[in-house]
């Protein structure tokens, strides 16, 4: 398994919309070669966060990269 790591920052005021936005892509994720799951963490107080999308292979993480979503 392979990890893909996007680090996010946002107003900490929109935590909660960033969380849901990330989770809405899920859906796109899912039809993606490959894909095996993802994580949201976000700091309220920093107003930073991770998105961490798991992958099958090497090779379906970085094609994850190259996709529009």
């Amino acid at each position: 398994m392979y990890a893909r790591v996007t680090h996010i920052r946002f107003p900490p005021s929109i935590r909660s919309e960033v969380a849901g936005v990330a989770q809405g892509l899920v859906p796109i994720l899912r039809e993606q070669q490959g894909y095996q799951g993802l994580n949201v963490l976000t700091d309220a107080l920093s107003g930073e966060g991770l998105i961490i999308s798991y992958w099958e292979t090497e090779a379906d993480a970085e094609a994850s990269e190259t996709n529009s979503f």
